[in-house]
C-alpha cells in the first residue's frame, strides 16, 4: 500500500508558528507533525510515501532527505496559493490512480496504533471516524447508514451527522481509479478550492466508503496555535502514561 500526504498549504491559521516553516514542520514535543506522520506510517509498514509540497518547499525536501530518500516522493504544487487541497492531490495521479493507498493531510498528529485501525480494516475503501466526539457544523462530518458512509462533507450539518471525520481515508485500486476520474473533472471548474472529499460522493454512488471506528491510540488535528498547544499537552500526557 502506498501513501499520499497533502502538505502544500500556507497554514495561515497557525501562524506565528508557519511563519518562517510550513505547518507539518511545526514541533509537537520531541519532532516535526511530518515526522509523527512518516513514523506511523512506516510502523504499519507503509514505506512507499508520496509528499506533495507547495508553500516553503525546499525546507519540506531538506527534512525528508535527512531521513531516508529512498523512502519518499516529493511533488510540488507550484499553485499552491491559489488552490485548494483537492488540486494538490491531482498533482499525485499518475502515482496513485488504480493503486491502493491511504491519503493524509499533513496537519495530523496520529500514532501507528490508530493509523493501523484503519489499515487493518477489512474493507478497501474506508474512512477513519470517531462516534464519540462533540459534532460541530462546518467539520468534516459523516452520516452513515446501513454500515455504509453515505455523506461525507463539511457542509453535512452537526444534527444530521452520525460521526465526525479523522481525515485519514483508505483507498482500493478500483476506487482510487474513481477518485481521481472524478478529481478530474471538478479540477477543471473554476472553484480552486475544493476538497478531496468532494470527489467522494462519486465512490459512495458507484462502491462503498466504509466506516471505521476509531480505537485506541493517540491522533490530534492541528489548524490554530490553541490546537498546537492542546495537541503537545495531550502527546505528553500519553508518553508519561506509557511509561
Amino acid at each position: 500500500m502506498k501513501a499520499l500526504i497533502l502538505a502544500a498549504g500556507v497554514g495561515s491559521r497557525l501562524r506565528p508558528f508557519t511563519e518562517l516553516r510550513p505547518k507539518c514542520l511545526v514541533d509537537v514535543h520531541d519532532q516535526p507533525i511530518l515526522g509523527h506522520q512518516l513514523d506511523a506510517l512506516e510502523g504499519v509498514g507503509i514505506d512507499d510515501i508520496t509528499i506533495v509540497t507547495g508553500y516553503r518547499a525546499g525546507m519540506i525536501e531538506d527534512y525528508v532527505g535527512g531521513r531516508d530518500t529512498g523512502r519518499y516522493t516529493l511533488l510540488h504544487n507550484p499553485d499552491y496559493a491559489q488552490t485548494g487541497s483537492m488540486h494538490t492531490m491531482m498533482l499525485a495521479r499518475d502515482a496513485m490512480a488504480g493503486n491502493p493507498f491511504v491519503l493524509l493531510n499533513a496537519d495530523l498528529v496520529f500514532c501507528a496504533k490508530m493509523l493501523g485501525h484503519l489499515t487493518n480494516a477489512a474493507p478497501a475503501t474506508a474512512a477513519l471516524i470517531d462516534d464519540r466526539l462533540p459534532l460541530y457544523d462546518g467539520e468534516m462530518n459523516v452520516v452513515i447508514e446501513e454500515g455504509r458512509i453515505t455523506r461525507f462533507s463539511k457542509a453535512v450539518p452537526a444534527a444530521e451527522a452520525h460521526a465526525q471525520s479523522l481525515q485519514l481515508m483508505k483507498f482500493g485500486a478500483e476506487d482510487s481509479a474513481l477518485l481521481f476520474e472524478r478529481a478530474a473533472v471538478l479540477a477543471a471548474t473554476k472553484d480552486l478550492q475544493m476538497f478531496p472529499a468532494h470527489a467522494y460522493a462519486t465512490i459512495i454512488e458507484r462502491s462503498a466508503i466504509y466506516p471505521v471506528q476509531a480505537g485506541d491510540g493517540f491522533w490530534h488535528e492541528v489548524d490554530t496555535p490553541e490546537d498546537l498547544g492542546s495537541c503537545a499537552r495531550s502527546y505528553v500526557e500519553r508518553l508519561e502514561q506509557a511509561a
